[in-house]
C-alpha cells in the first residue's frame, strides 16, 4: 500500500519539531544582551566618554603656578656676594591668567564632546542590535527554507515511487520517472547550497555572538513585535535619534570654538611677586642691607588681530556652519531611510497577507488534488510535478516575505530608536 504524502508530511512535522527541541534557540533578547555584552566598540566608547569628562575637568584649571629662585648681579672681580649692594637671591612666584572665560569654555566643549561620546555609543549600541536581528532572521530564513525543501523532498521521493509503481503496472512511462528523479535530485542540489548559505549566515553571527553560541543557534519563532505607528511619528521622533544627537553635538562643540576664538581677543595675564635678599652692610657694619620686595603685571595687547585672531574666528565660524549643513544632512537621510522603509513594510505586508491566506493554500491543495488524480490515472505525471514545483515556490516565497517583513521591520526599530 503506497504511503500518502500527507502521512509524509505528518511524520516529517514530528522529527522537525523534535529536532528544534534539542537545539539552541534562546529569545532574540537575550542574544542581543549578548551581543552588546561582548562589543568591544561599546567599551572603547565608553572610555572615551571617561576620557573626555576627566580632561574637561582638567581643562577648566589654571594653569600651576611658577616659582623661580636665583642669585643675580654678581660681581665678577669677586664673585663675593657682599661686595656690591645689588647683588641679590632672588624668590619669585608668578601665576598666569586666561583670556576671557576661556579656561571654562574649553572645560564645556570637552564636556560637550564627552556628551556627544554617549550619544555616539547608543548609537553604536542601536546598531548591532539591528545588524544582529537582521543576520538573525536571514538565518531563521535559511533554516525553515531548509525545512520547506525537506518536506518537498520527502513527497518528490514518493512521486519517484508512483511513477516506477505506475509504469511496472504498465500505464506510465519511462518518461515520468525520469521526470521525478530529476526534480528530486535539483531539490537535493538546493539543499546543498542551503547549508552553505547557513554557514555563511552562521559566520555572520559569529561576529555578535561568538563561534559557539552561533553554531549552535538554531532560531524556530519570529520575535512579537508591535506594528509600527504612523510614519508621521516616526519623522517627528528622528529629533531624538543617536545619530541626529550626535550631529547636534557637533554643533554645540563648533559653537564653543566660535566663543573661545572670539575670547582670543581678550588680553591674558599674569602675575608675579618676588622676594630679593641682599648680603653685607651699608656704611655702618651693624645694619645689614635691607631686602626688596616687587610685584608685577603682565598683559598681551592684541594690536595684530587680521592674521591670527581674525582667521581663527572666521575659521571656527565655517566649521560651525558645516556642521549645522552635516546635521540637517544626517536629518534628511534619516527621513529617507524612514520614508522607504515604512512604504517597503506595507508593501511587503500586503504581498505576505497574499500569500498566506491564498497563493499557498491554494497551491498546496492543487498539489494534492493533481497527486490524486495522478494516481487515479486521471492526469499526466508533468502536471503533478509542474503543480508540486509551483507548490515548493509559493512556500519559500512565502517564507522569503515573512523575514523581509521582519527585516524591514527590524530597519524601523532601529530608526525609531529614541523611543
Amino acid at each position: 500500500m503506497p504511503i500518502k504524502p500527507c502521512q509524509l508530511l505528518f511524520g516529517y512535522f514530528t522529527l522537525s519539531v523534535a529536532a528544534l527541541a534539542h537545539n539552541f534557540s534562546p529569545p532574540l533578547g537575550e542574544l542581543e544582551k549578548r551581543a552588546l555584552e561582548r562589543a568591544p566598540e561599546i567599551e572603547a566608547l565608553k572610555q572615551k566618554q571617561v576620557a573626555l569628562e576627566e580632561s574637561a575637568i582638567a581643562a577648566g584649571q589654571f594653569s600651576d603656578p611658577q616659582l623661580q629662585a636665583g642669585l643675580i648681579n654678581l660681581p665678577t672681580d669677586t664673585f663675593s656676594s657682599t661686595q656690591e649692594n645689588m647683588t641679590q637671591l632672588k624668590f619669585s612666584l608668578s601665576q598666569a591668567f586666561p583670556r576671557g572665560r576661556s579656561l571654562s569654555l574649553k572645560s564645556e566643549k570637552q564636556q560637550v564632546k564627552a556628551r556627544q561620546e554617549g550619544e555616539r555609543r547608543n548609537l553604536t549600541k542601536a546598531a548591532i542590535v539591528h545588524a544582529l536581528r537582521v543576520d538573525w532572521l536571514e538565518l531563521y530564513y535559511l533554516i525553515h527554507a531548509e525545512m520547506i525543501l525537506n518536506k518537498a523532498r520527502s513527497v518528490f521521493q514518493h512521486l519517484v515511487k508512483v511513477a516506477t509503481s505506475t509504469l511496472s503496472s504498465g500505464s506510465g512511462n519511462q518518461h515520468d520517472v525520469l521526470r521525478a528523479q530529476l526534480d528530486l535530485s535539483q531539490i537535493e542540489s538546493r539543499l546543498i547550497q542551503l547549508q552553505n548559505d547557513q554557514g555563511a549566515a552562521r559566520a555572520k553571527l559569529t561576529r555578535w555572538l561568538g563561534k559557539d553560541v552561533a553554531n549552535q543557534l538554531y532560531p524556530h519563532q519570529l520575535p512579537h513585535w508591535d506594528s509600527p505607528s504612523s510614519k508621521e511619528s516616526f519623522l517627528a521622533s528622528l529629533q531624538k535619534h543617536p545619530a541626529l544627537l550626535v550631529a547636534e553635538k557637533s554643533v554645540e562643540s563648533a559653537q564653543k570654538d566660535i566663543d573661545l576664538a572670539n575670547a582670543a581677543y581678550a588680553p591674558a595675564w599674569s602675575l608675579s611677586t618676588h622676594y630679593s635678599v641682599r648680603q653685607g652692610s651699608t656704611g655702618n657694619p651693624k645694619k645689614r642691607r635691607s631686602d626688596f620686595v616687587g610685584v608685577q603685571l603682565k598683559t598681551e595687547l592684541p594690536f595684530f588681530t587680521s592674521n591670527r585672531q581674525d582667521r581663527n574666528a572666521a575659521s571656527s565660524r565655517a566649521h560651525y556652519i558645516a556642521s549645522k549643513s552635516q546635521k540637517q544632512t544626517t536629518l534628511l537621510n534619516l527621513s529617507r531611510e524612514v520614508s522607504t522603509t515604512y512604504t517597503l513594510w506595507q508593501q511587503l505586508s500586503k504581498q505576505y497577507a497574499l500569500y498566506r491566506d491564498r497563493l499557498c493554500p491554494e497551491s498546496k491543495q492543487y498539489a494534492t488534488s493533481t497527486l490524486t488524480a495522478y494516481e487515479n490515472n486521471q492526469l499526466d505525471f508533468p502536471t503533478v510535478a509542474k503543480a508540486h514545483d509551483r507548490e515548493i515556490m509559493t512556500s519559500l516565497q512565502k517564507l522569503r516575505l515573512q523575514t523581509n517583513l521582519y527585516q524591514a521591520r527590524a530597519h524601523l526599530l532601529y530608526l525609531e530608536t529614541s523611543k
